[in-house]
């Protein structure tokens, strides 16, 4: 039908009758939802017929000529001279420029025009020449290109990929009511939805998501046509680079909340490595629908002054390239690891990669011993996960997760954590000496799940959520009263699924703390040396000397969060994964982008969302947002419903007790609520499989004790580990005076 059309009707009507279907189902659509399809005009022409309308050759609008007949080159027929109907033209004689044939007076079958002389241009439409951009000039502030036809394709796998779709909603049958531990990878942790939690789910979303194109192109403008301001300019001009220490918290505090996302929250990437910048960073217009590079402006302070025009990106699989999804609908990221809070990166995420990391012995994990320093086994995949080892480094930690090694002081806690697990088993072994391996590794699993739990939402949100914030929704209690017991919260009908807006927008905010610097200490918190974060990442080398470990969790306990503001250090946003060049990632940008890769709704859409004013305009930001960062975002997007919800989110003043605005706070908080109240085995309901009795010792665990314990050597430490130390509080005592967990109460 459509090509029919063009045949008579001509390019112009083609676009014509496209507007008026459009603005049809538009009017339909807008009644319903305001998540309306953009008309795609570029799948309307390529309908056009290569044999009807060759290269660069303008059809005139019109009849269309007899397939197979050429018109003959040579001379015009007179102006205003008809043919008379039905009279064909002698063979040889050329129609005169500028005369029609009569309608329905075809020239006589096998009669060819003349060759030799061309065909009169008369007015032809120009070729529309598509604007490319120019990778070295300009400020290349477009970043957001991708190709809107490719992008509406549902891809099965392909020969020369690696995906392996997940179930695709397969049911999980069989699911013990009375099993007393979790699995690994979180099935049946809910009986009705036994599936909900697991890895390779797609990630939830408080919003609909607002692609391109409606189904799958990284989101545009509000009107689904204007571009994004460039995501690196943004972080430039938003985000500067600069560092302000915290006066109250402790970098301890920043570690623990990556060690939380990870446990929580993983991409899947395509198992190909795709390059989608030229070999010397510069733009290249890439085939692969999973290229989406940041382009690095011309005047940029750093990069682009190094040359630099382009740091790769690459997109998220989506349900929709792993043949999950039908055509129509939206696509869908994938969580790679369970959703609950169970401690999947130190223990796995299937019973086939936690048998791996065990012994099988006294329920032990695996680890090895060098030079006296007990490490997490060594990891044989140096390239994927200690890729910026450098000459004969051939350290790397294998843990229940590939990130383990992204940087040192995440490496210790996951070290720490597997030493924590194997004193426990160690204790209960020596309490239950009838206690067989597999008993004994799945209750000290428990416990330090449990204990993990309690310091994350008692010691740990507190200070980024606020503590009243928290109690007021009953996301915690007042355990202070040592008669507390059960909360017994469990609520069924939750989905743990972590959220879009959660994971890769509220969360990825607390960049912000990274520091630039690490500080390593000696036993009395006096600095023994410092090295730039830059040097070390997916490069755990350094904790292999002796006093590495002691020294540098003595540094997380003692030097200074950075502040929680707008600025954020160079070693994330210039040098991230550099390994050893002078450039690598900006992690502000990358944030950026992701927002827009997944298509995240507008930062006013999660205004209204939360139940705060929506703003009309620019100015109407101010309620939340200072002058001077209002005035920035107008240099930056050309209408104020366009702004990135981790732009506009990071911007607004922080609410009362949180380290957070309130829009993100709003989104933090709907996601920690649910993770516990979704979760049957949470420590503080009756069917985690704890007593009262235990869930009294599991109240007293903290950060602190678990470093006393696992410390190398550590024996003077602060009450409160996420908190710093002051003349009169919090000041460091003796591990004897940190409470600990009394596992006499596990006796049977």
């Amino acid at each position: 039908m459509i090509t029919s059309l063009y045949l008579e009707m001509g390019k112009k009507a083609v676009f014509r009758v496209g507007l008026l279907i459009c603005l049809a189902i538009l009017g339909t659509t807008l009644a319903k939802d305001h998540n309306y399809k953009k008309c795609d005009y570029d799948h309307i022409l390529s309908h056009r017929s290569p044999q009807l309308y060759p290269t660069g050759t303008p059809r005139p609008t019109g009849t269309p000529r007899p397939t197979g007949t050429p018109r003959p080159t040579g001379t015009p027929r007179p102006t205003g001279t008809p043919r008379p109907t039905g009279t064909p033209r002698p063979t040889g004689t050329p129609r005169p420029t500028g005369t029609p044939r009569p309608t329905g007076t075809p020239r006589p079958t096998g009669t060819p025009r003349p060759t030799g002389t061309p065909r009169p241009t008369d007015t032809p439409k120009p070729t529309p020449t598509p604007t490319k951009p120019k990778p070295n000039s300009g400020e290349d502030d477009n970043s957001d290109e991708t190709d809107s036809k490719e992008a509406t394709i549902v891809y099965p796998i392909k020969r020369n990929e690696k995906f392996v779709p997940p179930a695709c909603k397969k049911p999980i049958l069989n699911c013990d009511p009375n099993a007393v531990y979790r699995t690994f990878d979180g099935s049946c942790n809910n009986l009705i939805h036994p599936e909900w939690g697991l890895p390779n789910s797609t990630y939830s979303r408080l919003l609909p998501a607002q692609y391109g194109n409606g189904k799958r192109t990284p989101r545009r403008g509000n009107n689904r046509k204007q571009p994004l301001p460039n995501a690196r300019k943004v972080r430039v001009e938003v985000f500067p680079t600069g560092s302000v220490n915290n006066t109250l918290w402790t970098i301890n505090a920043m570690q623990w909340g990556q060690f939380m996302a990870h446990d929580m929250s993983l991409l899947t990437e395509p198992d190909t490595e795709f390059e989608c910048c030229t070999p010397g960073k510069q733009y290249k217009r890439s085939k692969s629908r999973f290229c989406y590079p940041i382009k690095v402006p011309v005047k940029d302070p750093t990069m682009g002054k190094a040359g630099i025009r382009c740091l790769n990106f690459t997109r998220t699989v989506t349900d929709k390239d792993l043949g999950c999804s039908n055509k129509d609908s939206q696509a869908q990221q994938i969580n790679a690891v369970t959703s609950w809070l169970d401690l999947s990166n130190v223990y796995g995420l299937s019973k086939e990669m936690s048998d791996s990391l065990r012994t099988f012995k006294n329920g032990q994990l695996a680890t090895e011993v060098r030079n006296g320093v007990i490490y997490a086994p060594r990891e044989m995949n140096l390239k994927d996960n200690c890729r910026c080892n450098r000459g004969n480094e051939n350290v790397c930690y294998k843990t229940g997760d590939s990130r383990s090694n992204q940087n040192p002081q995440l490496a210790i806690l996951q070290i720490i954590f597997v030493r924590e697990h194997n004193r426990l088993a160690k204790e209960l072994a020596k309490i239950n000496p009838n206690w067989n391996d597999e008993k004994l590794f799945q209750e000290a699993r428990r416990i330090l799940i449990a204990a993990y739990q309690r310091i994350s939402y008692y010691e740990w949100l507190t200070i980024f959520l606020g503590t009243a914030n928290m109690l007021d929704k009953n996301m915690i209690l007042d355990d202070s009263d040592k008669n507390v017991g059960f909360v017994n919260d469990y609520n069924s009908a939750l989905n743990p699924a972590v959220t879009n807006e959660h994971a890769h927008s509220a969360y990825r905010f607390f960049h912000t703390h990274i520091s630039g610097m690490i500080d390593m200490l000696d036993m009395n918190r006096n600095a023994d040396s410092s090295f730039s974060l830059s040097t070390w990442f997916n490069r755990p080398q350094v904790l292999e000397s002796s006093k590495a470990i002691q020294q540098l969790t003595l540094g997380m306990v003692t030097q200074n969060l950075e502040e929680t503001d707008n600025f954020y250090v160079k070693e994330i946003n210039d040098e991230l994964f550099a390994c050893g060049k002078p450039f690598g990632i900006d992690l502000r940008a990358a944030d950026i982008q992701r927002d827009r890769d997944h298509a995240l709704s507008y930062y006013n859409d999660y205004r209204k969302f939360c139940g705060f004013s929506e703003a009309q305009s620019f100015d109407d930001y101010g309620d939340v947002i200072p002058r001077d960062k209002i005035d920035a975002l107008k240099k930056l997007y050309k209408n104020y419903k366009d702004i990135d919800t981790t732009v506009g989110g990071a911007l607004e003043t922080l609410a009362a007790g949180a380290q957070v605005g309130r829009t993100f706070l709003c989104i933090l908080m709907e996601q920690f609520l649910r993770t516990k109240q979704s979760d049957r085995f949470w420590f503080e309901n009756s069917s985690s499989g704890l007593t009262a009795k235990q869930l009294a010792e599991i109240r007293k665990a903290t950060v602190s004790r678990m470093f006393c314990d696992n410390g190398d050597g550590i024996t003077d430490i602060q009450r409160i580990g996420f908190t710093l130390i002051f003349n009169g509080f919090n000041e460091v005592q003796p591990c004897s005076q940190i409470p600990s967990i009394d596992l006499t109460a596990w006796k049977e």
